[in-house]
């Protein structure tokens, strides 16, 4: 007969309830960078159905980040951003998936476009591109 470990399913359900809590607290953060040059402002206004994060305008260079305490059963947030500087006006989706980003969701606002850093590969993808004005 093999040997019985009375402690073995009190030990997994201590696992189990560490690894669901790290879940629910795990904090993402969401990074919106202005990299248009020129010293080029950036509006920026940014809202999900439940939170809005309010109307902002980033210099060159500067950045605005967010942070949100993500529940595990809803593991992303979509937030709908308003984009708008000198050349261009847009609307955007972005979603603040820790396991697309790792806990930080970092984008990049250029000339062309908006930008997602792909941790894997070190480098910003491009995402979206600016709507042609009619």
């Amino acid at each position: 007969m093999g040997a019985t470990f009375p402690w073995i399913k009190p030990a997994l359900m201590a696992v189990l309830v560490f690894a669901l809590i790290n879940l629910s607290t795990a904090k993402s953060t969401l990074r919106i960078r202005n990299h248009l040059g020129n010293n080029l402002p950036l509006k920026l206004h940014c809202r999900s159905d439940k939170n809005d994060l309010g109307a902002k305008v980033l210099p060159h260079h500067y950045y605005k980040e967010w942070s949100f305490h993500l529940n595990f059963l809803k593991s992303n947030l979509v937030y709908n951003c308003e984009m708008e500087w000198r050349d261009a006006s847009g609307r955007f989706e972005i979603i603040v998936d820790p396991f697309r980003c790792h806990n930080k969701c970092d984008w990049s606002v250029r000339p062309d476009g908006l930008y997602f850093l792909v941790r894997e590969l070190h480098t910003y993808m491009l995402q979206y591109e600016w709507p042609q004005t009619q």
